[in-house]
């Protein structure tokens, strides 16, 4: 679950420059779908999954609905977004984020 293998992942075989970075967004407590596990220590579970990778990341914690609207134009190269799974949520995101920036995503 959620504890950071992808951003690991990514850092390892996708941003591996010097220069680059990865901001994750994530408020740490889950969803609907995650109420009958335990999520205690969640956030620290990550951060000690991607110490090695710290000084490339950028943490923005919480909704990420609010947290989509502080991240500056024209600075990403690639987004994905994989947060709530409740429908609403998703498309919401996304259309939020992509109407309000100019990215060009490659596919």
């Amino acid at each position: 679950m959620f504890e950071g293998r992808s951003t690991v992942w990514l850092l390892e075989n996708i941003l591996t420059h010097p220069a680059s970075t990865l901001t994750y967004i994530d408020t740490f407590a889950g969803g609907a779908e995650h109420a009958s596990r335990d999520l205690t220590n969640l956030e620290a579970r990550f951060r000690a999954n991607t110490e090695p990778h710290r000084a490339k990341l950028v943490a923005k914690k919480g909704p990420s609905a609010a947290m989509l609207r502080e991240l500056p134009l024209g600075r990403y190269d690639f987004v994905s977004i994989d947060g709530s799974h409740e429908a609403a949520a998703c498309g919401s995101k996304q259309t939020r984020y992509y109407s309000r920036r100019s990215l060009q995503l490659h596919f």
